[in-house]
């Protein structure tokens, strides 16, 4: 690939002539034999060609005389770079084209008449950061919730995805695919961070993942695109967990009035059989109890926990499990070992996920949640496949989780169980 440096008549060059093409990156000028691949019509390709021919011929049909000179005049007054970094202005035709391809595509309705003083293209949002995670097949994105597209109907933040690559890489042009849009709102505005699940191809660890996006305004604004990167992780979600606790500094005896829990005395604070550090909780007794923690409110978060049943497993009415609230002690999530097998809790019904679960048996239970637009849930236990997002508990949880829970209820014939490690 041979490098070019430019002098004399001519200064810069980008783009394609002949069978070469001209680009530049961190080498300087560069020029390559010109690709063509071999099927130039797919269906995305399709798409975005019919769709520009109905944009350039609803120019002609459509629009008025005054709207095509709402952007004319629109097209006068804003600025842009081209792939030189020169400041031109585009014509009226293109800005109409640019902004309603972007708006379709996003399933936004047609602008026909252009933006009004002042003139302006839409605002990027420099504090856009997305978070990409292999275990379950997510991405989330957080954005700053006080652009003025996040209270307007019909805008939105429209985002396409690259393909994954290797996350040495530190450049992506392309080819993109529109992943979704984070609709605006004036009624119900949308929170940070919003998720996608629905992903074009797997993403692993080891991957990173680029992002096209855009902010197109309720009047027809579009801005110029901004390029977002992240590498792919392991973990369910970017958040610290909802609460941490190892019971190893606690006294021996009743857990309640240490470290903010509180309940009843049957669940105790000792080293019979904890599964790491000194100390974990034993409950002994054949009645229902719970004990809870308050904890930093979060609408989305994660909380994993281990538990260990060593005494006669029971009927249906006999469990041990972890669970956490809202502040209208609705539950948002629950997993934990019910009769013969682990289940988890969604939509008022129980779920097994591990069928026969054995006795003395350490098992690691997690839990992870999310909040609007959708308010659901994943679980897994050791660190096996995540179940697909499934409805909180009580579908009525639509807030924030305040609280962790411990609770034991029906361990019958004496049976004694365990708990350990929050993370």
């Amino acid at each position: 690939m041979p490098l070019i440096k430019t002098g004399g008549g001519v200064t810069q060059i980008t783009g394609s002539i002949a069978g070469n093409t001209f680009f530049r990156n961190r080498s300087g000028s560069v020029m390559r034999t010109r690709t063509v691949p071999t099927n130039t019509r797919t269906a995305i390709q399709v798409i975005s060609r019919e769709l520009l021919s109905k944009l350039d011929s609803a120019w002609y049909t459509t629009l008025t005389a005054t709207q095509r000179e709402s952007w004319s005049l629109y097209a006068r007054n804003v600025s842009m770079k081209n792939k030189l970094g020169e400041v031109v202005n585009l014509t009226g035709q293109l800005h109409f084209i640019r902004s309603n391809q972007a708006r379709m595509t996003a399933g936004l309705p047609l602008i026909g008449t252009a933006p009004s003083s002042p003139y302006a293209l839409a605002e990027q949002d420099p504090l856009f950061l997305p978070y990409a995670s292999s275990s379950i097949q997510l991405i989330a994105f957080y954005f700053n919730t006080l652009l003025p597209w996040v209270s307007e109907n019909s805008a939105g933040m429209i985002v396409h995805v690259g393909k994954p690559i290797n996350k040495t890489r530190n450049y992506y042009n392309g080819p993109w695919k529109f992943l979704g849009c984070i609709l605006g709102s004036a009624g119900t505005p949308p929170s940070s961070p919003s998720y996608l699940e629905s992903l074009p191809c797997t993403i692993a660890p080891g991957q990173k993942v680029f992002f096209k996006v855009q902010i197109c305004r309720a009047d027809g604004r579009l801005s110029t695109p901004s390029i977002f990167s992240t590498e792919v992780s392991e973990l369910a979600l970017p958040f610290t967990p909802f609460m941490q606790d190892n019971f190893n500094s606690y006294a021996d005896g009743a857990l309640n009035g240490q470290g903010s829990w509180s309940g009843p005395v049957v669940f105790l604070v000792d080293g019979t059989l904890p599964y790491e550090g000194a100390k974990g909780v034993r409950i002994a007794d054949g009645g229902i109890n719970d004990i809870l923690k308050p904890c930093t409110s979060k609408v989305s978060s994660q909380v994993s926990c281990y538990i260990r049943k060593d005494t006669s497993k029971g009927n249906a009415g006999t469990y041990q499990s972890i669970f956490t609230k809202d502040n209208a002690a609705n539950i948002v999530s629950e997993i934990g070992m019910f009769g013969q097998d682990i289940k988890y809790y969604s939509n008022l019904s129980l779920v097994t996920l591990l069928s026969n679960y054995s006795l003395a048996t350490w098992y690691n239970v997690q839990m992870v949640w999310r909040g609007p637009p959708d308010y659901k849930c994943k679980y897994r236990v050791d660190n096996g496949e995540w179940t697909a997002w499934v409805t909180r508990g009580n579908p009525g949880s639509i807030g924030p989780t305040t609280q962790t829970l411990l609770e034991s209820w029906g361990l019958l014939g004496g049976g004694v169980a365990y708990f350990d490690y929050i993370h």
